[in-house]
């Protein structure tokens, strides 16, 4: 039998897991370049929309550029800020017990 807070755990991790592969694979993932416009393929809907292609999955935005791609790439933005912001806040962390520790607060 297992306990909720462990399948909690594991299904979390492998949602960072999947994002974190996606954001790192997102040049062999993604169906186009992020920046490429395409003004004749603008405002497509997704492709589970009438009117939608398999080409765009998630459609296209305004200027035609594949939104699937784009949030492939913004994920891997997103990743960097967040691993970054892990690492100073952990090193500030870190000193601070170190000094909390030396002092004996």
């Amino acid at each position: 039998m297992t306990r909720p807070g462990v399948v909690r755990c594991v299904v979390g991790g492998s949602l960072v897991a999947l994002v974190l592969a996606m954001a790192l694979l997102a040049p062999v993932v993604a169906p186009s370049a992020p920046e490429v416009q395409d003004l004749l393929g603008r405002l497509r809907p997704p492709a589970w929309i009438e009117g939608g292609n398999a080409a765009n999955l998630l459609g296209t935005d305004h200027l035609g550029r594949d939104i699937l791609s784009r949030v492939l790439y913004g994920a891997r933005i997103s990743v960097l800020v967040g691993l970054v912001s892990v690492l100073i806040s952990g090193a500030i962390g870190v000193a601070l017990g170190l000094v909390a520790g030396y002092y004996g607060a």
